[in-house]
């Protein structure tokens, strides 16, 4: 739950101090605040794509940590960017003279934390499927979306609660100018906890960890690309993660052989259709949850 929290309290963070970061980093743009804000949803699909084939490949622990790190890191470097001197509401002198010299850094911050939250959303998910949908834990799998929907209310609560406290106690132009990077560093102790304690404390999942004989890893089965109705699906397989989220079922060579539909799978879509509708579709979330602040403008 904490790790699966983290990948939206970024989000929270930037979302409620963007008026201030717009002036700071932004020479007070709000379009390119904004702009910068969504490029956070648009990498989430490709993180996804990348981290979840190296999850299927390698290990789903190890491409979970490297999500959590990702985000952990790019979320405390955006306390680090320079302002923009002689721009009005900088009082600091920690500024660079070119706004790009700000912008930049910013933006390519965005870029890897939303890479990396599309990795963790998706791998959250496969790993707590995979550990919890246990004979003796009946019902556990409806535990764990319960579990995500709960840490994503807990992070925007969190985030809220730690710019208006900033804002309470440093007060509204001691945070405009400075305070609104203590919220950012403020991701980093819980970042580092979630990281140890699934380091020590989760296990891989024992359908990832067990090579059986009757598998076919996907990855070596050419065949399943050349013809899919000689694919096979056992419902009680693994979860994969791929850019369009998890997928249930593995490819065995046991009987009975139960063909796989064609309408059930997207191997003969394009994979630069499928990201451009992902990157679509993220795009329009991020402009519908902020429709408000655009119509308020």
């Amino acid at each position: 739950m904490l790790g699966n929290m983290l990948e939206w309290l970024d989000f929270g963070i930037y979302g409620y101090s963007q008026s201030d970061i717009s002036v700071q980093l932004f020479a007070g743009s709000e379009t390119a605040s904004w702009a910068t804000f969504g490029l956070g949803y648009a990498f989430r699909p490709v993180g996804a794509f990348v981290l979840g084939k190296l999850s299927d490949a390698y290990s789903r622990k190890s491409s979970f940590l490297v999500a959590m790190l990702g985000m952990a890191f790019s979320t405390a470097l955006m306390a680090t960017i320079p302002a923009v001197c002689g721009e009005e509401g900088v009082t600091i002198d920690y500024c660079v003279g070119a706004v790009w010299k700000s912008a930049v850094p910013a933006v390519a911050l965005r870029c890897v934390q939303g890479f990396s939250a599309g990795a963790a959303a998706g791998g959250i998910n496969v790993i707590q499927s995979e550990l919890w949908s246990t004979s003796d834990r009946k019902g556990a799998l409806a535990q764990s979306v319960g579990v995500n929907n709960a840490s994503g209310a807990a992070a925007s609560m969190l985030s809220a609660a730690i710019v208006f406290g900033l804002r309470s106690v440093l007060g509204s132009e001691t945070y405009a100018a400075w305070g609104w990077r203590l919220a950012f560093l403020a991701v980093v102790p819980p970042s580092m906890l979630a990281s140890y304690l699934m380091h020590t404390s989760v296990p891989e999942s024992n359908e990832f960890a067990t090579k059986d004989d009757d598998v076919v890893v996907l990855k070596h089965n050419e065949s399943i690309k050349n013809d899919v109705s000689d694919a096979v699906v056992n419902p009680a397989a693994p979860m994969r993660t791929t850019s369009v989220g998890p997928r249930l079922g593995s490819i065995y060579e046991s009987s009975p052989k139960v063909p796989i539909p064609a309408s059930t799978t997207m191997s003969r879509d394009p994979p630069w259709l499928v990201i451009v509708v992902s990157i679509y579709v993220q795009f329009a979330i991020a402009a519908y949850n902020n429709l408000n602040v655009y119509m308020a403008s």
